[in-house]
Formats: structure tokens, C-alpha cells, sequence
């Protein structure tokens, strides 16, 4: 386990604005794709990691209030968006658990005994796909997940992941069998922030960077 951090505040938050539906969904029962508390259940709790889609109220005390412009923040600190089971941007969690299911990921799958993708799969997921109406091939997109190598040339090919809102990223490098989480709760005025620069907002809560590397 590598760990890294930036200025952090008294202790770890859930953290929102994660993109949900790049967490595999290769170990659940087709009939079950779409309950997250089964997906939770399948990936999330066995690797350890401290991810929901669909945040109960009882989790909301340990949730980072997302700081920014009211036009980027929007309703993300409500109840209603903490609950909303949408996996393409109500996903809360923690550095450490993006770290964690994208170093499953980054070593063929599993991670301490718990495979979350067949090796296959994951080599499927990271290949250009063709563009469905239109000519050529979708670039910086494989099945979900950005091709992050073509994005950032400095990363070795064929990392992968996404990056969130306010400059959040999930990534897994096969290359040197690693996964990396970065989350953070203010926003600065834009997409893509720099990281030291709103790893922290006000000691509230804990932003930063973790690394997960498998044996």
C-alpha cells in the first residue's frame, strides 16, 4: 500500500460527485445490475471500501458539504441527492475506496482475494469503441472509462479510469499494478482544479489522495 496525502482536515468524509457507474459491475447477477445495495454489497464490502450509491440518512453526519459556486455545487448537499441512486454522479466515498476497487482493477481484477472483473473483461473494457452514429472511433473512451493515457501522455498506457467533478479521479495503471483515488469538497470555479488546491476546505472534512498497489 502506497499512501500519499495532501493538507487534510480532523477525519475522512464521504465525499460526493463520484462517477458510480465506473464501478464494475462484472460479479453481480444481470438481474441485479441496478440495485445498488446488491452492488454495494458485491464489490464494495468485500474490498473493504467505502463507497454508496443511494446514501441513507443516517451516513449524512460523515458526508463533506461540497463548497464551491452555488452553479457548480448545486443540490449535492441535499437529502434528496445523497439518496437519489444515481449512479452517473450520486456516488459518496472516500479517496481510499476509489483507490481500492481501482487497484482490483489495475491487477487483473482482484485485490485481497476478491475479484471484482475477469482479466478479459477489463482488457475489453480499455479498447476504443466505434463511434454508433457517426465514423471513426470514440477516442478517449473505452466501454465507461476514460482512456486516461491518451488524456494525460504523461501516465503509461493503458491506464484508465474517470475524473469527477471539481477535479476528483479514479485510475487504475496496470503498468505498475496500482490504483488512485483523489476526492475533494471544494470546488474552485471549475472542472479540473489543482489538486493542492482544494484538497481541504476549512478543516471540515478530509480531501486528498490515496494509492492502492497490489502484490
Amino acid at each position: 500500500m502506497r499512501v500519499c496525502r495532501w493538507p487534510q482536515g480532523r477525519r475522512p468524509l464521504l465525499l460526493s460527485h463520484e462517477a458510480g457507474l465506473a464501478i464494475p459491475t462484472g460479479s453481480i447477477p444481470p438481474d441485479k445490475r441496478w440495485d445498488w445495495e446488491t452492488r454495494t454489497a458485491a464489490i464494495a464490502e468485500p474490498l473493504g471500501a467505502d463507497f454508496m450509491i443511494g446514501l441513507g440518512p443516517e451516513h449524512d453526519r460523515r458526508s463533506a458539504e461540497m463548497v464551491g459556486p452555488d452553479d457548480m455545487v448545486g443540490p449535492s448537499n441535499s437529502r434528496e441527492w445523497r439518496e437519489a441512486a444515481d449512479g452517473s454522479a450520486t456516488g459518496l466515498g472516500t479517496a481510499d475506496s476509489l483507490a481500492r476497487v481501482y487497484a482490483a482493477l489495475a491487477c487483473g481484477g482482484e485485490l485481497d482475494g476478491v475479484q471484482v472483473l475477469r482479466a478479459e473483461t477489463i482488457e475489453a473494457a480499455v479498447q476504443e469503441q466505434p463511434l454508433l452514429h457517426g465514423d471513426g472511433a470514440s477516442g478517449e473512451f473505452g466501454l465507461g472509462y476514460q482512456l486516461l493515457w491518451k488524456q494525460y501522455p504523461g501516465l503509461p498506457a493503458p491506464t484508465f479510469g474517470h475524473t469527477g467533478m471539481g477535479g476528483s479521479i479514479g485510475l487504475a495503471d496496470p503498468t505498475n499494478r496500482l490504483g488512485f483515488g483523489y476526492v475533494m469538497n471544494q470546488i474552485a470555479g471549475g472542472t479540473a482544479s489543482p489538486p493542492g488546491r482544494n484538497a481541504r476546505s476549512g478543516g471540515l472534512g478530509e480531501g486528498g489522495s490515496r494509492g492502492a498497489r497490489c502484490r
